[in-house]
């Protein structure tokens, strides 16, 4: 019973609120990113590419989930006070979720985890000047990785989308057949969406529930981070 009411402590129960937000979220902003070329081609109708996306975004985080979860949720910000008050990074998820959803509502689809770690990263830039090292820190390293991630990743996929691009350009030139083209680049189209909802599932839901996680006391066991990716599939 101590353990229930702990859990169900408001800044818990808010953040878990937050998370909530933030899964509803992915799927208002992301499933745009994803299958919005698919629908908008009309190679797939609105429903069978959610029902898609739901199913590649559930795989993905219970498959590799939980390998986010611990770098989110312990690896970016150091010290006691989060875990020892809950509630400064619970209002951070919150804020996170609503910016998401508003993003949404005005047709501007926001990065999910991009939302979450930067929140992340600001509430730890600001407890260190407020608080000291000793209560909050940056991992500096990891924070560096993460920011360069940001910047070079846009740059590797123009480079990889080129270099595909040269590869297959004559393979599909040869292709006479229209039907046959036309069922190439479908299948591409739907195969890359798929592609995108596993890696949403495995990054994004991984980072909302590493941003709960990081309210949390205790250590951490592969189960318990398998579980925290798996019910951040189920939100």
């Amino acid at each position: 019973m101590r353990e229930w009411g702990e859990a169900m402590e408001f800044p818990l129960f808010l953040s878990l609120s937050a998370s909530l937000l933030l899964a509803a979220g992915i799927g208002a902003s992301d499933t745009a990113d994803a299958m919005g070329t698919a629908v908008g081609a009309r190679i797939l109708s609105y429903r069978k590419a959610v029902l898609l996306f739901s199913f590649f975004l559930f795989l993905g985080a219970i498959i590799e989930g939980g390998k986010v979860v611990e770098p989110v949720g312990r690896g970016v910000v150091s010290g006691p006070f989060f875990s020892d008050h809950p509630l400064p990074l619970s209002l951070i998820l919150l804020l996170s979720g609503l910016a998401v959803m508003v993003g949404a509502w005005y047709g501007i689809p926001l990065s999910t985890h991009q939302v979450i770690l930067g929140g992340i990263i600001g509430g730890g830039m600001i407890g260190h000047l407020l608080l000291g090292s000793s209560e909050v820190g940056l991992r500096g390293v990891k924070v560096l990785q993460i920011l360069l991630a940001w910047c070079f990743a846009p740059l590797f996929s123009l480079f990889l989308s080129f270099s595909f691009y040269r590869l297959f350009r004559r393979f599909f030139l040869s292709v006479k057949n229209p039907a046959t083209l036309n069922f190439l680049f479908s299948l591409g189209v739907v195969s890359s969406g798929c592609y995108m909802a596993y890696v949403m599932g495995a990054n994004g839901l991984g980072t909302i529930m590493g941003g709960f996680l990081a309210t949390r006391r205790g250590e951490l066991t592969p189960s318990f981070l398998h579980e925290m990716a798996l019910g951040g599939a189920i939100l």
